[in-house]
């Protein structure tokens, strides 16, 4: 069922916004967005037939940004996620969900930073960090060895994430069949193209029970994170070398076991613990360095000497060099 098309619309950004009953929410969620300073944007809703009011409320809205449908049936998140990312005729997508907030400077400061970093693919609000100044531009290479060798940086929300459209629409949005879906396509997109880092506090976004991230801890969710991981470590276009594959797997093995240590040990799940070791193959070894405790990470840069990009790269700086 459509309610508004606009195919006159050559925008910069498409905003994306989901929905399933989310009529406690979603009015301000709409209007956080219509409330943006920088207007250059469609903004398409999709609600996944909800059973709630989502959809009254949706259509009360008629500015002609919108575009907006409901589901004959229940997509679920990412089929409904993909589905507004080949509708988008934006440069750059965003998500901004039914229960979401977006800041009023909030895209056009991403917008700003993603304009900048030209070889960048997308945009990653992050939070404060001793060993970093925003913005900072990540090589390939550098984006993996944080994410599977160090602290990772690509597991911030939708709302936190600036992408561009066609790259994401090229390896066919996200995957259906594993949880954290959007992480596994933030860290294909960055197999071969830089990822900039930039300052958070551009939106603000509900923790609600259902949520996929609620998920993601039990034992279910952190197999299917473990293999989603594994499988992009094996990816051809991986750009860690042989022995920081071979380091990243093993710090994938430790993480689990650490979880199998705390989420099942100790809770007598004895027999969960012996199927998931057996099942991937982990090593005796692996729980050592679990108990221990002995931590691996990859990290330049520290809280006195932190890593930064000359403030000429700076767009907000007045000797700003594009």
């Amino acid at each position: 069922m459509e309610l508004t098309i606009n195919n006159d619309m050559n925008p910069k950004v498409t905003i994306a916004t989901i929905t399933y009953n989310s009529s406690r929410y979603v009015r301000q969620s709409i209007e956080s967005v219509l409330a943006q300073s920088f207007t250059d944007f469609e903004y398409l809703i999709s609600d996944d037939c909800s059973t709630d009011g989502t959809w009254d409320i949706v259509k009360e809205y008629k500015d002609p940004r919108i575009r907006a449908w409901r589901n004959e049936t229940n997509l679920r998140e990412y089929p409904n996620r993909n589905k507004t990312l080949f509708e988008a005729k934006g440069e750059y997508i965003i998500w901004i969900d039914g229960d979401d907030i977006f800041y009023p400077h909030g895209l056009e400061y991403m917008v700003k930073m993603l304009d900048a970093f030209p070889t960048s693919v997308m945009a990653c609000a992050r939070p404060h960090w001793d060993n970093m100044i925003y913005p900072y531009e990540l090589s390939p290479k550098e984006a993996f060895r944080y994410e599977f060798l160090g602290s990772p940086i690509l597991v911030n929300g939708f709302p936190d994430t600036l992408i561009r459209t066609r790259e994401l629409q090229a390896i066919n949005g996200f995957p259906t069949d594993i949880i954290s879906g959007d992480t596994h396509s933030k860290r294909l997109l960055a197999c071969k193209s830089n990822v900039v880092l930039v300052n958070q506090q551009v939106s603000w976004w509900r923790r609600t029970p259902g949520q996929a991230s609620s998920r993601l801890h039990a034992l279910g969710g952190v197999l299917n994170t473990y293999n989603s991981s594994l499988s992009i470590l094996e990816n051809d276009d991986c750009p860690l070398d042989a022995s920081e594959i071979l380091k990243a797997k093993e710090f994938l093995r430790i993480g689990m076991a650490n979880y199998l240590i705390k989420n099942q040990f100790t809770h007598g799940r004895l027999i969960s613990v012996f199927k998931v070791s057996k099942l991937l193959k982990l090593k005796l070894s692996d729980f050592y360095k679990a108990i221990k405790k002995r931590e691996f990470f990859y990290i330049t840069g520290s809280g006195t000497d932190p890593l930064m990009l000359d403030f000429s790269k700076n767009p907000y700086a007045p000797n700003y060099e594009h």
